[in-house]
């Protein structure tokens, strides 16, 4: 499956980097540099987008809403978000997060 070709990857990788897309992603302008950057300053960082939204019924595209939140999956395979934890949000501010990933 899905996991097990990801770690055959990731051991037969001979990059720099290691990226996984997956199939169902679009890529917008300027999308990866964010994240290359964290790696360039600490090559053991792991990074991932944020993800934008489009309305699954009128198919219309909206950018990321925030980056204070968490995704998740319902029982009915729902994609969901919910605000982080106080003490998470506290951590990240605390931490000196990149520009783009403060709110």
């Amino acid at each position: 499956g899905l996991v097990r070709a990801r770690l055959y990857s990731s051991r037969t990788a001979r990059g720099e980097v290691l990226l996984f897309l997956d199939a169902h992603c679009e890529p917008t302008p300027g999308w990866l540099e964010p994240l290359l950057e964290p790696i360039a300053k600490d090559r053991t960082a792991v990074t991932m987008p944020s993800l934008d939204v489009i309305n699954w019924q009128t198919l219309e595209y909206s950018g990321a809403e925030t980056i204070w939140v968490i995704g998740g999956v319902n029982w009915l395979m729902n994609m969901l978000w919910a605000p982080i934890p106080k003490r998470e949000k506290e951590r990240r501010i605390k931490e000196d997060l990149p520009h783009h990933c403060k709110p």
